[in-house]
């Protein structure tokens, strides 16, 4: 027996902890522990030590094993996830968007003509998930609904999420939504009221902090436990206190329906602040939202580096009906894999599949393959490598310490 290589040992709180990314085991060990084998220890050790993972047998190779339900998920055909953008349009005018100044074409025929398209091509798959997200998706709620409700006459394992700014909420929204089986709301707020009016404004200037905080407590109220609730906290120069005051905010008693993800802004062509708030700095935040009784968003794609890890069965479908993996910069052309045709026919790039595919497998990569992050990682995202030509390594706050959250 020999230990795993996706083990690792940190400091926490002056406590030394094990941790495994391959099963998300973690444990509270001795600091000489790492100096040791597996040898050392008794069998009833040595037992638990395997069934966490932290060893393995001497001739299984985890990394193998790791690349193969790696390429398992990857080319998943059984599964279509699109996330719907029929216009950049939105209510706010966010300082720091990566669509901002960006103009891609509304065509005006979108949701017909995805119509076609999904009359001819979901009864192939045996689930099917559409992503609403903008621009501001519930701009465009009632097209949605009536798009959503003929096509679950036609494939009744349709299931959808959203992405939204929260201020457009109201019952009525919430109700269609649940008509349309959503199984994921995600709002974001930035720290705390003041930074969020600053840079989280609707277009006329005007604040939306208190709408979307009063939005989310009426959600959390009337939905039912099936529907996860994410509350995104963008990061820009705001302490733990700026934070603690916003989730205060929502009612004690729906904290525990609640799963927090803390990012900070990073600069972009558009937005060229400095930012205080790092990846690596993450920890305080998290103990903060887990005392006050909130669930920690771990990785939501389960051995993928994000939803875009995969073959043509997830895109995002842009206004003028061009596929595209990933959009957070449309001049970089290689992320689009195609588009939908007028009579609903997809037509796929397939030199631009292949390339994000080889972009994608990280265990051709020495330093990916001997990472103790890797199955938290899967080397990082695949866009910055694309434009970038290198990966970008997660750091361990970002990639593994969440799962040290129950």
């Amino acid at each position: 027996m020999k230990f795993s290589k996706y083990n690792h040992l940190f400091n926490s709180d002056g406590k030394n902890v094990l941790y495994n990314s391959m099963t998300k085991a973690f444990a509270k060990v001795d600091e000489s522990m790492a100096e040791l084998d597996c040898s050392y220890f008794d069998e009833a050790t040595q037992t638990i030590l395997k069934e966490n993972g932290f060893a393995i047998e001497e001739n299984f190779d985890e990394t193998q094993y790791l690349k193969y339900i790696f390429n398992q998920y990857y080319f998943d055909n059984g599964s279509l996830n699109v996330v719907m953008v029929p216009s950049l349009a939105c209510n706010f005018n966010c300082s720091y968007c990566f669509e901002k100044g960006k103009h891609v074409e509304n065509q005006k025929a979108y949701f017909d003509i995805f119509e076609r398209y999904a009359n001819k091509h979901l009864s192939r798959y045996r689930s099917v998930q559409f992503s609403l997200f903008g621009g501001e998706p519930l701009l465009f709620i009632d097209e949605f609904y009536q798009l959503i409700s003929r096509l679950q006459k036609l494939v009744p394992n349709i299931s959808t999420s959203i992405v939204t700014n929260g201020s457009l909420f109201d019952k009525t929204v919430l109700k269609k939504l649940v008509l349309m089986n959503c199984m994921s709301i995600q709002i974001t707020i930035d720290g705390y009221e003041k930074a969020h009016d600053k840079y989280r404004h609707y277009a006329n200037g005007e604040p939306s902090y208190k709408d979307i905080i009063e939005n989310i407590n009426m959600i959390l109220a009337e939905c039912n436990k099936d529907i996860k609730f994410i509350l995104r906290i963008n990061l820009n120069n705001v302490t733990v206190e700026n934070v603690k005051t916003t989730l205060s905010d929502i009612h004690s008693p729906y904290r525990n329906n609640v799963n927090v993800l803390f990012r900070p802004i990073y600069s972009t062509d558009q937005y060229k602040e400095i930012n205080e708030n790092k990846l690596y700095d993450l920890k305080k935040y998290y103990d903060l939202a887990s005392g006050m009784n909130y669930k920690i968003v771990k990785n939501n794609y389960l051995y993928k580096t994000c939803e875009a890890c995969g073959g043509d069965n997830f895109f995002y479908l842009m206004p003028d009906l061009s596929m595209w993996k990933c959009i957070n910069d449309l001049d970089h052309k290689e992320a689009c894999i195609g588009r939908i045709a007028e009579n609903g026919d997809a037509k796929f790039n397939i030199e631009n599949l292949v390339r994000w595919n080889k972009l994608a497998d990280c265990f051709q990569d020495g330093r990916c393959v001997n990472c103790h992050k890797l199955p938290d990682c899967f080397g990082g995202c695949i866009f910055y490598n694309s434009k970038n030509k290198k990966r970008l390594c997660k750091d361990f706050e970002m990639a593994s310490l969440p799962y040290m959250y129950k």
